[in-house]
């Protein structure tokens, strides 16, 4: 008797167990009223309403038309009922099916399962809005054209895949994709750098010197592996849960140049820093003809330490030049420009900081002198010009109002010459000033000669004018070079 039991409880055991095991997934349906599937060929034929699948409350396809569904109960099977090949042409067109973004419709849905049904069958599979092959065909044919066309481009990388771009640091490179699947990317890694995926270009914003490596890799939209199902009595038609998750990664390498320009103003003889603050300086861009501009008045001023720092990294041709008329405490404004060139090879420190020294030279010598070899030649030539006006008007009959016309209009031409040679080099404050002066001095011997009671301008004193002023030129020039010599034999740094 206890044999007997301990047979029953056994069993008992076997079909408890046996019943679990079976139950572990659940199949469930849904179908669509409006329209029906068809399957038939070789003498086969079914048609019913089109049916959605679901495993455990997971969207799953049927992967053996024309079979009949004998449980409700699933097993995960580990046998693969397709070759490699077939499987993993069905994870893609689940990936890019009804489960994609963008594709959660019913039309999108049925396309998936039938694509699916075209490939696991030799029999004709048809779609129609009556069962049993009547009726007209439903349209599905957009919604399998962009699933198999997002297949077929499942492996195309963007067109800029492996490339290498150079880049000035901080800049924007922006790259278009010519195969036009940068949308199923992300930015897996940037190395440093700001990326960013808009549409169908890549934005990247270096923010590392040198070289970097960014990673692009095909989007995932879950972390679920394929599944085949078989029903537990070993009949019923398999149905499968399919994801696709290659890794597929494109890469594209960055080099990224340029350096912060640091100008250091020394002194040209010492070579040390002149710590002064506020010197000004403009830059220019050589390749592009601009001023480099971090204010509205595109100046740069050094700061107590006697430099100043850009910050914006640079790559290419510039010049750099010194503010005109400016103060610089005992040192003479250097009208040179610094050109400088910065190139992918160019060394900088550690900070990507390129330093850069701008000379000036200390002002030397005797001031009383300098200002006495500056004066006396423009002085001296006014005296020549009144005695050599006396001359001609006591040798040639000249009458005394135009002979004092002549003296103001020599005196004056005097000035101007010796106010040139001031102003040189020109800026654009000193050509008005000069402009403006003569200018007015034209005018009032012309218009305003009764006030100043000169004689009227006449052909006769344009002639006696130019005489005067070849003879004053002339003159001017040896007593300056004479005065040079002079000032020179006394204190040479005191010449200019």
């Amino acid at each position: 008797m206890k044999k007997k039991c301990m047979i029953l409880l056994i069993i008992f055991i076997m079909l408890f167990s046996s019943k679990v095991k079976g139950s572990s997934y659940t199949l469930s349906i849904s179908h669509e009223d409006n329209y029906f599937y068809s399957i038939y060929g070789n003498g086969f034929f079914m048609s019913n309403k089109f049916p959605y699948y679901y495993i455990d409350g997971e969207v799953a396809y049927c992967i053996e038309p024309g079979k009949q569904i004998t449980t409700w109960g699933y097993l995960e099977d580990a046998n693969l009922p397709f070759s490699e090949e077939i499987i993993k042409k069905l994870e893609l067109i689940s990936r890019y099916g009804y489960l994609y973004p963008g594709h959660n419709t019913n039309l999108y849905h049925m396309a998936t399962q039938m694509l699916m049904w075209y490939l696991t069958t030799d029999k004709t599979v048809e779609l129609r809005d009556q069962q049993y092959g009547y009726g007209n065909l439903i349209n599905i044919e957009n919604e399998k054209n962009e699933i198999m066309r997002l297949v077929n481009n499942h492996y195309t990388k963007p067109s800029f895949d492996n490339n290498s771009y150079d880049i000035l640091y901080d800049n924007e490179l922006v790259i278009k994709d010519n195969s036009n699947v940068l949308d199923m990317y992300i930015v897996k890694d940037n190395d440093g750098n700001e990326v960013n995926i808009i549409g169908n270009e890549l934005h990247i914003n270096s923010k590392k010197i040198g070289k970097s490596k960014i990673v692009l890799e095909k989007k995932k939209y879950d972390n679920k592996t394929t599944m085949i199902f078989k029903g537990d009595d070993n009949y019923s038609q398999k149905q499968a849960i399919l994801r696709n998750n290659d890794l597929i990664e494109s890469i594209i390498n960055i080099n990224t140049y340029g350096a912060r320009i640091k100008v250091n103003k020394i002194d040209s003889e010492t070579k040390q820093v002149i710590k002064k603050k506020g010197i000004k300086f403009k830059i220019k861009n050589n390749d592009n003809n601009e001023y480099l501009c971090e204010n509205s008045e595109c100046i740069f001023e050094t700061n107590n330490e006697g430099y100043f720092i850009l910050d914006k990294y640079l790559l290419g041709n510039y010049s750099i030049y010194e503010v005109e008329d400016q103060e610089l405490e005992n040192y003479l404004w250097n009208k040179n420009k610094l050109d400088i060139s910065i190139t992918k090879d160019t060394v900088v420190n550690s900070d990507n900081i390129y330093s850069v020294n701008f000379a000036n030279e200390r002002v030397k010598g005797n001031f009383l002198l300098k200002v006495v070899s500056k004066s006396v030649p423009p002085a001296l030539t006014v005296v020549f010009n009144v005695i050599l006006i006396t001359l001609f008007k006591d040798q040639f009959n000249i009458d005394a109002n135009l002979t004092s016309t002549l003296i103001v209009i020599m005196t004056a031409t005097t000035g101007f010459i010796f106010l040139f040679r001031l102003c040189k080099p020109f800026n654009l404050l000193r050509s008005v000033m000069v402009t403006t002066l003569i200018a007015l001095f034209i005018y009032s011997l012309i218009f305003l000669y009764d006030f100043f009671d000169l004689s009227q301008i006449t052909f006769k004193t344009i002639l006696l004018y130019i005489v005067f002023l070849i003879c004053s030129v002339h003159v001017y020039d040896r007593l300056n070079k004479f005065m040079r010599y002079l000032v020179g034999r006394v204190s040479k740094e005191s010449v200019c």
